[in-house]
Protein backbone atom coordinates (compact mmCIF):
# COMPACT_ATOMS: atom_id res chain seq x y z
CA UNK A 1 0.00 0.00 0.00
CA UNK A 2 3.17 2.55 0.98
CA UNK A 3 4.22 1.39 -2.12
CA UNK A 4 1.44 2.23 -4.27
CA UNK A 5 0.76 5.59 -2.23
CA UNK A 6 4.49 6.83 -3.16
CA UNK A 7 4.79 5.65 -6.66
CA UNK A 8 1.35 5.78 -8.56
CA UNK A 9 0.58 9.26 -8.12
CA UNK A 10 3.98 10.00 -10.06
CA UNK A 11 3.54 7.89 -12.36
CA UNK A 12 0.36 8.31 -13.80
CA UNK A 13 1.70 12.19 -14.75
CA UNK A 14 3.24 10.47 -17.58
CA UNK A 15 0.84 9.59 -20.35
CA UNK A 16 1.46 6.24 -20.73
CA UNK A 17 1.02 5.29 -17.24
CA UNK A 18 -2.30 7.07 -16.61
CA UNK A 19 -3.45 4.95 -19.45
CA UNK A 20 -2.71 1.75 -18.35
CA UNK A 21 -3.82 2.61 -15.08
CA UNK A 22 -7.15 2.87 -16.60
CA UNK A 23 -7.17 -0.39 -18.47
CA UNK A 24 -5.17 -2.64 -16.10
CA UNK A 25 -4.55 -1.24 -12.43
CA UNK A 26 -3.62 -3.75 -11.24
CA UNK A 27 -0.66 -4.64 -13.63
CA UNK A 28 0.44 -1.26 -12.56
CA UNK A 29 0.08 -1.48 -8.74
CA UNK A 30 2.37 -4.65 -9.48
CA UNK A 31 4.90 -2.30 -10.87
CA UNK A 32 5.00 0.04 -8.13
CA UNK A 33 5.35 -2.56 -5.86
CA UNK A 34 7.92 -4.68 -7.13
CA UNK A 35 9.80 -2.55 -10.45
CA UNK A 36 9.77 0.70 -8.61
CA UNK A 37 12.67 2.10 -6.53
CA UNK A 38 14.01 5.06 -4.43
CA UNK A 39 17.52 6.94 -5.28
CA UNK A 40 19.09 10.26 -3.90
CA UNK A 41 22.06 12.08 -4.12
CA UNK A 42 24.33 14.31 -2.55
CA UNK A 43 25.84 17.51 -4.16
CA UNK A 44 28.68 15.98 -6.92
CA UNK A 45 27.18 12.96 -7.21
CA UNK A 46 26.44 10.76 -10.21
CA UNK A 47 23.51 8.96 -11.02
CA UNK A 48 25.24 7.40 -13.74
CA UNK A 49 27.98 8.02 -16.33
CA UNK A 50 28.65 7.55 -20.45
CA UNK A 51 28.23 3.85 -21.19
CA UNK A 52 27.53 2.39 -18.29
CA UNK A 53 24.75 0.34 -19.46
CA UNK A 54 21.06 1.40 -18.58
CA UNK A 55 18.22 -0.80 -17.09
CA UNK A 56 16.34 1.94 -15.63
CA UNK A 57 13.92 4.89 -16.29
CA UNK A 58 14.54 7.52 -14.06
CA UNK A 59 12.15 10.58 -12.78
CA UNK A 60 13.79 13.06 -11.10
CA UNK A 61 11.48 14.66 -8.26
CA UNK A 62 13.81 17.40 -6.86
CA UNK A 63 16.93 18.97 -7.57
CA UNK A 64 19.56 20.65 -9.42
CA UNK A 65 21.18 18.70 -12.21
CA UNK A 66 23.78 18.89 -14.57
CA UNK A 67 24.33 16.41 -17.41
CA UNK A 68 27.39 16.33 -19.03
CA UNK A 69 27.74 14.40 -22.79
CA UNK A 70 29.44 15.10 -25.82
CA UNK A 71 28.79 14.78 -29.39
CA UNK A 72 31.30 14.60 -32.16
CA UNK A 73 34.11 15.82 -29.99
CA UNK A 74 32.60 18.89 -28.47
CA UNK A 75 31.42 18.34 -25.17
CA UNK A 76 28.48 19.77 -23.43
CA UNK A 77 26.32 20.32 -20.40
CA UNK A 78 22.68 21.13 -19.88
CA UNK A 79 21.15 22.52 -16.13
CA UNK A 80 18.07 21.87 -15.20
CA UNK A 81 15.49 21.81 -12.27
CA UNK A 82 13.61 18.78 -11.13
CA UNK A 83 10.50 19.62 -9.02
CA UNK A 84 7.13 17.82 -7.82
CA UNK A 85 5.70 20.03 -9.74
CA UNK A 86 7.75 19.46 -12.82
CA UNK A 87 9.75 16.12 -12.84
CA UNK A 88 12.12 15.34 -15.06
CA UNK A 89 11.97 12.13 -16.99
CA UNK A 90 15.69 10.32 -18.21
CA UNK A 91 16.14 7.17 -19.93
CA UNK A 92 12.28 6.29 -20.64
CA UNK A 93 13.99 4.77 -24.03
CA UNK A 94 15.50 1.78 -22.06
CA UNK A 95 11.98 0.53 -21.91
CA UNK A 96 11.60 -0.28 -25.15
CA UNK A 97 14.73 -1.04 -26.62
CA UNK A 98 18.24 -1.47 -25.06
CA UNK A 99 20.27 1.31 -24.22
CA UNK A 100 23.72 2.60 -22.67
CA UNK A 101 23.72 5.98 -21.24
CA UNK A 102 25.27 8.67 -23.64
CA UNK A 103 26.42 11.14 -20.65
CA UNK A 104 27.22 11.98 -17.34
CA UNK A 105 24.04 13.18 -14.58
CA UNK A 106 25.61 14.23 -11.65
CA UNK A 107 23.58 16.42 -8.73
CA UNK A 108 24.62 20.18 -7.96
CA UNK A 109 22.33 20.94 -5.54
CA UNK A 110 22.71 19.89 -1.51
CA UNK A 111 20.57 17.03 -2.23
CA UNK A 112 18.43 15.56 -5.49
CA UNK A 113 15.87 13.13 -5.13
CA UNK A 114 14.70 9.93 -7.60
CA UNK A 115 12.19 7.40 -8.45
CA UNK A 116 12.88 4.72 -10.58
CA UNK A 117 11.34 1.81 -12.98
CA UNK A 118 13.35 -1.46 -13.71
CA UNK A 119 12.46 -2.24 -17.52
CA UNK A 120 12.95 -5.64 -17.09
CA UNK A 121 10.68 -6.15 -14.16
CA UNK A 122 7.93 -3.52 -16.03
CA UNK A 123 8.45 -6.07 -19.15
CA UNK A 124 8.10 -9.27 -16.58
CA UNK A 125 4.87 -7.69 -15.07
CA UNK A 126 3.46 -6.94 -18.15
CA UNK A 127 4.82 -9.41 -20.75
CA UNK A 128 1.37 -11.69 -20.47
CA UNK A 129 -0.91 -9.05 -19.61
CA UNK A 130 -3.91 -7.92 -21.85
CA UNK A 131 -2.49 -4.42 -21.81
CA UNK A 132 1.46 -5.32 -22.91
CA UNK A 133 0.02 -5.02 -26.62
CA UNK A 134 -1.02 -1.37 -25.97
CA UNK A 135 2.13 -0.51 -24.57
CA UNK A 136 4.20 -2.11 -26.74
CA UNK A 137 2.52 -0.43 -29.60
CA UNK A 138 3.26 2.65 -27.31
CA UNK A 139 7.27 2.00 -27.32
CA UNK A 140 7.69 1.46 -31.11
CA UNK A 141 5.91 4.43 -31.85
CA UNK A 142 8.39 5.85 -29.30
CA UNK A 143 11.83 4.77 -30.86
CA UNK A 144 9.99 5.24 -34.29
CA UNK A 145 9.43 9.21 -33.18
CA UNK A 146 13.26 9.23 -31.96
CA UNK A 147 14.72 7.95 -35.08
CA UNK A 148 12.57 10.45 -36.74
CA UNK A 149 13.71 13.48 -35.13
CA UNK A 150 17.86 12.50 -35.06
CA UNK A 151 19.57 11.39 -38.04
CA UNK A 152 22.18 9.31 -35.60
CA UNK A 153 20.80 6.95 -33.52
CA UNK A 154 24.42 7.70 -31.29
CA UNK A 155 23.17 11.61 -31.07
CA UNK A 156 20.01 10.86 -28.36
CA UNK A 157 20.57 12.02 -24.83
CA UNK A 158 19.53 10.25 -21.74
CA UNK A 159 17.86 13.15 -21.45
CA UNK A 160 15.37 13.72 -24.40
CA UNK A 161 12.09 13.90 -23.83
CA UNK A 162 9.20 15.68 -25.33
CA UNK A 163 5.91 15.62 -23.13
CA UNK A 164 3.85 16.83 -26.71
CA UNK A 165 4.99 13.55 -28.46
CA UNK A 166 4.50 10.90 -25.70
CA UNK A 167 0.86 12.24 -24.91
CA UNK A 168 0.31 12.23 -28.63
CA UNK A 169 1.76 8.29 -29.02
CA UNK A 170 -0.38 7.06 -26.01
CA UNK A 171 -3.43 8.68 -26.88
CA UNK A 172 -2.95 7.07 -30.53
CA UNK A 173 -1.81 3.48 -29.14
CA UNK A 174 -4.95 3.15 -26.58
CA UNK A 175 -7.62 5.39 -28.34
CA UNK A 176 -6.89 4.34 -31.92
CA UNK A 177 -7.21 0.66 -31.01
CA UNK A 178 -10.56 1.19 -29.08
CA UNK A 179 -9.45 0.85 -25.83
CA UNK A 180 -10.42 4.08 -24.57
CA UNK A 181 -13.20 4.54 -27.38
CA UNK A 182 -16.34 2.65 -28.80
CA UNK A 183 -15.55 2.55 -32.84
CA UNK A 184 -12.12 2.93 -33.51
CA UNK A 185 -11.06 4.63 -36.84
CA UNK A 186 -10.18 1.51 -39.35
CA UNK A 187 -9.08 1.49 -43.00
CA UNK A 188 -10.59 -0.44 -46.02
CA UNK A 189 -8.67 -3.47 -45.40
CA UNK A 190 -10.09 -3.73 -41.83
CA UNK A 191 -6.48 -2.77 -40.10
CA UNK A 192 -6.48 -0.26 -37.46
CA UNK A 193 -4.78 3.66 -39.16
CA UNK A 194 -2.36 3.96 -36.09
CA UNK A 195 0.17 4.47 -37.93
CA UNK A 196 2.72 4.60 -35.19
CA UNK A 197 6.05 4.09 -37.17
CA UNK A 198 5.73 5.43 -40.51
CA UNK A 199 8.21 5.11 -42.76
CA UNK A 200 11.60 5.32 -40.91
CA UNK A 201 13.71 3.18 -43.13
CA UNK A 202 14.73 0.06 -43.01
CA UNK A 203 18.09 0.27 -41.58
CA UNK A 204 16.44 1.06 -38.36
CA UNK A 205 13.43 -1.53 -38.34
CA UNK A 206 15.86 -3.98 -36.28
CA UNK A 207 16.32 -0.90 -33.29
CA UNK A 208 12.18 -1.28 -33.46
CA UNK A 209 11.11 -5.10 -33.50
CA UNK A 210 14.15 -5.43 -30.35
CA UNK A 211 11.53 -4.16 -28.70
CA UNK A 212 9.40 -5.97 -26.08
Amino acid sequence: QLNREMFMPRLVKHALFMRLAFVDADGLEKVCHTAMSEASLLAGEELFNYGDACSRMYIALRGELCYYYQISRRGDTRNYVASEAEPRLISEVVLWTQWEHRGRLVSSSASSHFIAMSSAKFRGIFKRRPAMRLASLYGRGYVAAILRNFDDWDAVLDIWNSDEIVKDLAQRAFEDTGVMQPNPTRDSAGTSTLGLLGDIGTKFKKRITSSF
